[in-house]
């Protein structure tokens, strides 16, 4: 189970210890805490089309944040199903009620710097996975809050994080229900965070997502230090930088072969990154440079 802080727009994350769950396993940061009791809960809203979450208030949020999270939920979940491709992975999804809590006032679980996911398994069965997400209306942050890179917190920004959130239950399901191998908490935060936004800006509403994704891919070109293999892969940033990272893999090796890392039976992370994408370190970094190089080349 994790929180994701997001300190002055810049995300960060820690391991939180679930009371009832068995944790999946620590990220990057390996910090741990009690997050508390759970929250008394306003009112419970099922998703009527009977995908996998169910959408829930603490205190009294205006009805137009509960649309708005609601449309990027109901989009976000439609558009993850069809990116896995994955029937018995989509069976699983549209059996579970994902527990997503919007609350009206600032809190430990949700504030303008937190949004937090916990999540587990009850037993070693896909079956068992439980998940709750927390997140602040987007009408109870301060006005003119700006992300780590200067882009403003607006609707977009709220349907992007939302996705990203709930693509953590495919993603943590994905290396689950092959039985054996690695476990998606046990590859490097770059893989993890960079997933997830990479998910959050293709598959939530409208356009603003991609264009995102373009900014952030031209940060990346100007400062192409941000991605190092002087000593292993050195991803500066696991988010804005991980996500031009998945954004790569996806265009050089296709959709089905970065899908391919989290099914594989490998039992580390590396060594599922090699049999699926078929290159190693040296190659994958001579296929990113020249990627990079075709990102800087005018049109």
């Amino acid at each position: 189970m994790k929180t994701k802080s997001y300190r002055r727009g810049l995300v960060a994350t820690m391991a939180l210890a679930c009371p009832g769950l068995v944790p999946i396993g620590m990220d990057a940061a390996g910090t741990t805490s009690d997050p508390g009791s759970r929250p008394e809960i306003a009112s419970t809203e099922k998703d009527a089309s009977g995908r996998w979450y169910v959408l829930e208030t603490k205190g009294d949020v205006p009805a137009p944040d509960r649309e708005l999270l609601d449309r990027a939920l109901r989009t976000g979940a439609e558009s993850l199903e069809v990116y896995f491709d994955d029937e018995g992975l989509n069976t699983i999804l549209r059996s579970l009620s994902i527990r997503v809590v919007i609350h009206a006032e600032p809190d430990e679980l949700a504030n303008e710097y937190t949004a937090t996911t916990r999540s587990g398994f009850a037993d070693d069965s896909p079956a068992s996975y439980h998940a709750e997400i927390h997140m602040l209306a987007p009408s109870a942050h301060p006005q003119g809050l700006t992300t780590s890179i200067g882009e403003p917190k607006d609707r977009a920004y709220y349907e992007r994080l939302a996705v990203h959130e709930l693509s953590t239950v495919p993603l943590e399901l994905a290396t689950r229900i092959k039985g054996d191998g690695w476990r998606l908490r046990s590859a490097p935060a770059w893989f993890v965070q960079g997933y997830e936004e990479y998910l959050g800006m293709t598959c939530a509403p409208g356009d603003a997502g991609a264009a995102a994704l373009d900014r952030r891919t031209a940060m990346v070109v100007a400062d192409p230090h941000q991605v190092d293999d002087s000593f292993g892969l050195d991803v500066r940033d696991p988010y804005a930088t991980g996500v031009v990272v998945l954004r790569f893999m996806h265009e050089r090796y296709g959709a089905d072969r970065v899908r391919s890392i989290l099914l594989s039976r490998e039992p580390t992370f590396g060594r599922a990154v090699r049999a699926s994408l078929g290159v190693d370190l040296d190659g994958f970094m001579r296929d990113w440079r020249a990627w990079l190089e075709r990102q800087s080349a005018p049109d």
